[in-house]
């Protein structure tokens, strides 16, 4: 899945609110604070509440430019990379990329069977959510 969408915000502003969320998930994963700093290459398990586990590795993080993640599950492998450019002192350009890479034929035809039905969904869902992020630069300036 790629997705390029203008934000109503500047990057670090962005950047900042995807950041806090990692912090809070591996604070929840492992109930151990980490920081910006200390990110790129920290990895831990992960779970969620419909049973899947899976290791997360973060493979790349460069302050309000970009954040980069791999995660392996039994049965699939995704990397996720968030671009951060700014087009003006206000907006920001978001180039968002997933891939998923199955470990089996039968996954594979699964994830295309579900990326075909649910893709444009999912999209949808994406582009709200980092919408409502931006929004709450807008609310607060």
């Amino acid at each position: 899945m790629e997705i390029n969408i203008t934000l109503d915000a500047p990057a670090n502003f962005i950047f900042n609110k995807l950041i806090a969320s990692v912090e809070a998930d591996i604070k929840r994963e492992t109930n151990k604070d980490v920081d910006l700093y200390n990110l790129s290459g920290y990895s831990y398990d992960k779970s969620w509440s419909n049973g899947l586990t899976g290791k997360l590795v973060i493979s790349k993080i460069i302050k309000n430019q970009q954040y980069q993640y791999r995660l392996e599950t039994p049965k699939d492998t995704y990397t996720v990379n968030y671009q951060f450019t700014d087009v003006t002192k206000q907006k920001t350009n978001l180039h968002y990329i997933e891939t998923i890479t199955a470990k089996s034929k039968k996954d594979a035809a699964n994830n295309r069977t579900a990326g075909f039905l649910l893709g444009w969904l999912r999209k949808h869902r994406f582009k709200k959510m980092v919408r409502q992020l931006a929004a709450q630069y807008s609310s607060t300036n």
